[in-house]
């Protein structure tokens, strides 16, 4: 057999790392969101972000980089992670989330410091200058006041600063990344309290019921216009939408497990895989069973059943197909008994 070894290398190393800032969009929300999903990973309970003239400093209370200079040597390394944290197999993090501040056009230079030590990394050099990326543990520096948690100090233009600011705030900005770490993080920018409840869209229109899903807490909602109709997981703290039509939305509250697979590297969306596949058909399970239990009659209305039994719903999605017991024939007589009237028992559509 061939000896050669760089036969077995089927990565160029130097290739990759020149092409990791494309994986990014360049959006300081993906900045603050990969930073907020390392404090929670390393069980953070407080953030603490300041802004000044130079850029903003981001401060978590943490366990820190482990390790002395392995963990700044794991922080920096792409794909790999450490957490001390008993979800972290669940999370399963790309290794890839720090990378997204350093990647960024309007960053110059930013600074990391754990325990007694701490390291500056010029952003211009570090993608493209391999003597200067390569030798990175030879600028670490040690400093007289340890720090507890992790604390990165971010150099950049005045206005990503001011960005920062109205994201965090809520000043007119979209997308501001807080929301949904309620339960995990206290955050603060410049002594503000930063909002983590739920957004608003998320809990909009009528609860039709509350169950678990692979120990998740899940909630169905129905939407009177289903372009309003919106999902979300909350993947320990971070909100990942997923598009879906009709009228009937979901609420997925992640805090163990692994239920779904989100995009790498920052979460963007929903894998649509067989994972998603098994909870849209547990969905549609839960849902049918609810609108057709005889207990649930005097709660459900007319109009759920209707958007439920839409064509759209029949023949592109099979909910009557996932439930042998029903067909339309019993749906009808089911309506009917509820007294809905002749106009919903008419809308029923004829499906084979």
């Amino acid at each position: 057999m061939h000896a050669d070894t760089t036969l077995s290398t089927l990565v160029n190393a130097d290739r990759v790392r020149s092409s990791i800032r494309r994986l990014f969009t360049g959006e300081i929300i993906e900045v603050l969101g990969e930073l907020l999903q390392n404090s929670q990973r390393a069980r953070s309970s407080d953030v603490i972000i300041t802004t000044d003239e130079a850029g903003f400093t981001y401060t978590d209370n943490g366990h820190g980089l482990l390790g002395g200079p392995a963990g700044f040597h794991t922080l920096l390394k792409i794909a790999e992670s450490e957490f001390d944290n008993p979800t972290i197999d669940d999370q399963d993090p790309m290794g890839l989330g720090i990378h997204a501040l350093l990647a960024h056009e309007h960053v110059s230079a930013v600074r990391f410091e754990s325990g007694a030590q701490a390291l500056t990394i010029d952003t211009a050099r570090w993608w493209a200058d391999q003597a200067y990326y390569s030798t990175w543990f030879e600028r670490l520096e040690t400093i007289e006041t340890p720090v507890g948690g992790l604390r990165v100090v971010v150099q950049c233009a005045p206005k990503l600063r001011e960005i920062v600011q109205n994201i965090l705030l809520d000043r007119g900005a979209n997308g501001n990344p807080a929301p949904g770490y309620a339960d995990l993080l206290r955050i603060t920018l410049d002594g503000v309290a930063v909002n983590t409840s739920l957004p608003g869209w998320v809990s909009a229109g009528e609860q039709l019921f509350e169950t678990i899903y692979q120990g998740c807490s899940l909630t169905v909602r129905y939407q009177c216009e289903p372009y309003h109709a919106r999902a979300a997981v909350n993947w320990y703290g971070q909100i990942i939408r997923d598009e879906i039509d009709g009228h009937f939305s979901y609420y997925l509250h992640v805090r163990n497990g692994r239920p779904l697979n989100p995009l790498s590297p920052s979460r963007r969306g929903l894998i649509d895989d067989a994972a998603r596949g098994a909870l849209i058909t547990f969905i549609k399970d839960q849902l049918f069973s609810f609108l057709f239990d005889p207990a649930n009659r005097d709660r459900v209305k007319p109009e759920w059943v209707t958007a439920a039994m839409s064509r759209h719903a029949c023949l592109q999605q099979g909910w009557w197909r996932l439930c042998p017991m029903w067909n339309i024939g019993t749906a009808r007589s089911y309506m009917a008994s509820r007294r809905f009237g002749r106009t919903i028992t008419a809308a029923m559509p004829s499906c084979p």
